[in-house]
């Protein structure tokens, strides 16, 4: 995720909050943040530090008047009690990050309110009910629109050329995988690609999925986005670099200092939980 696009989302949970609420509470405003990741990944920093940047100019900072509670699951052993955890410290609004994990922390509260981001497909997955009306006490924002998928082929095909056969390097546990493998199926005949699944849940998968990419002539691949490839990418991109594969990821990282040819997408989201954090809920 961009660190403008987290500063952008972050600020406006922020501002969302209730006016009244503000004046009336003196005390420190408390929001959950929940990533399946493990905490001393570097990514982690810069998450945190778009996150104080973003609430800086609305009179926000941790140690002040803000608590950030935060929780990690680096494994799927201890997701689940990071989850339950969490819920335990009773944060006013949680931040969660990816499909997966928001689809546990919803498993773990009905009542507090949910913000999700990068979610490939809120609905798809169940996590919303539609994205005009998300319903429950969930919402937040998708950072993707399925037709994407097939553009990266067309990239991928622009810088290597002579690039036919294509591997779609995914996690199959995520509920928003299917639309994407379909746009790249639509978009694949016309660019005379063949494009080959390859499923992967750990390490060990991510190794022989890229290795037998390599005995294909012509090859290159796609990484689409999960918390898996964030946990994993340097074992990835490094694999990409060692077999020379051309490669199209869904985040940007440090790519620049590997001798590949890596595509990542950007653009800008935002979200607005206003409504969201308006409306009345239960006692916790």
């Amino acid at each position: 995720m961009k660190r403008r696009a987290f500063i952008t989302l972050l600020g406006g949970v922020a501002a969302a909050w209730p006016l009244a609420a503000r004046g009336q509470q003196a005390g420190m405003r408390r929001v959950g943040m929940y990533m399946r990741l493990s905490g001393s990944d570097p990514v982690i920093k810069g998450y945190l530090a778009a996150f104080a940047e973003g609430l800086a100019p609305l009179g926000w900072s941790q140690g002040r008047n803000l608590q950030l509670v935060l929780r990690f699951s680096g494994d799927d052993a201890s997701a689940n009690a990071a989850a339950a955890d969490l819920v335990r410290q009773n944060p006013e609004v949680i931040l969660s990050h990816g499909t997966e994990t928001s689809r546990i922390m919803q498993q773990h509260t009905r009542t507090i309110p949910i913000v999700f981001t990068t979610v490939t497909d809120p609905v798809g997955s169940g996590l919303v009910e539609s994205l005009a009306r998300p319903g429950g006490h969930t919402t937040g924002f998708t950072n993707f629109e399925f037709s994407m998928a097939g553009k990266w082929l067309e990239l991928l095909k622009e810088v290597a050329p002579a690039v036919k056969n294509i591997a779609v390097v995914f996690n199959p546990d995520n509920a928003g995988m299917p639309g994407q493998l379909r746009a790249i199926g639509l978009a694949a005949p016309p660019l005379g690609l063949q494009v080959a699944e390859a499923k992967v849940s750990d390490s060990g998968d991510i190794e022989r999925a890229i290795n037998a990419l390599a005995q294909t002539p012509n090859a290159g691949f796609i990484v689409l986005p999960d918390n898996l490839v964030i946990k994993h990418r340097d074992l990835i991109v490094g694999m990409a670099a060692r077999h020379r594969l051309p490669t199209v990821f869904s985040d940007r990282f440090k790519y620049q200092e590997r001798r590949l040819t890596v595509i990542w997408r950007g653009h800008r989201r935002s979200v607005s939980a206003r409504r969201f954090l308006h409306r009345p809920y239960p006692a916790r």
